[in-house]
C-alpha cells in the first residue's frame, strides 16, 4: 500500500471521492483474484469470525447508512437517486445525535478509518485482510 495522509476535517467532495475510491482500489487489489471458496473462509477478519465476504458485507453497511443520511438512499430500500450533492449541501449542518455539522463531517465521522482518518473505512481492516489473503505476510 502507498503512502496515505489521513484527513481529520471536513474534506471537499471531490477529496472524499478520491480517498473512497482509492481505498476501495486497495481492497479490490487484494481480492480481486480469489476464489469463491477463498472469499467465503472465516480468517483473522472481525476477531476470526468474519470471511472476507463478510467484511465486504460490513463496508457495504456502513455505505449504505452514508447514502441513507446523503438522502440518495431511502432505510432498507436498496433504491433512490445517485449520490449526488451540491458543495452548498455538503456542507449545510446535519443533525446528527442531537450535534450539528457539515454533513461532509458527518460522513467522513461515519467511514472512519480509524488511524487513516476520515472516509478510510477500507484501510481500517487493511491488516486483517492482508493477512486473510496472504496468511504467511
Amino acid at each position: 500500500m502507498k503512502a496515505f495522509t489521513p484527513i481529520w476535517r471536513t474534506a471537499t467532495r471531490e477529496q472524499a471521492i478520491g480517498i473512497l475510491q482509492g481505498t476501495r482500489e486497495v481492497t479490490d487489489s487484494l481480492i480481486d483474484n480469489l476464489s469463491a471458496r477463498r472469499l467465503t473462509v472465516a480468517g483473522p477478519l472481525g476477531g476470526g469470525v468474519w470471511s472476507i465476504k463478510d467484511l465486504i458485507g460490513h463496508l457495504a453497511t456502513w455505505e449504505e447508512r452514508a447514502l441513507v443520511i446523503l438522502g440518495a438512499r431511502k432505510p432498507a430500500s436498496g433504491s433512490g437517486n445517485a449520490p449526488q450533492t451540491t458543495d452548498e449541501r455538503w456542507l449545510e449542518r446535519t443533525d446528527i445525535g442531537g450535534k450539528r455539522s457539515a454533513l461532509g463531517l458527518v460522513l467522513g465521522k461515519l467511514l472512519t478509518g480509524e488511524k487513516y482518518g476520515y472516509y478510510a473505512h477500507d484501510l481500517a481492516h487493511y491488516k486483517d485482510l492482508k493477512r486473510a489473503v496472504m496468511p504467511s505476510t
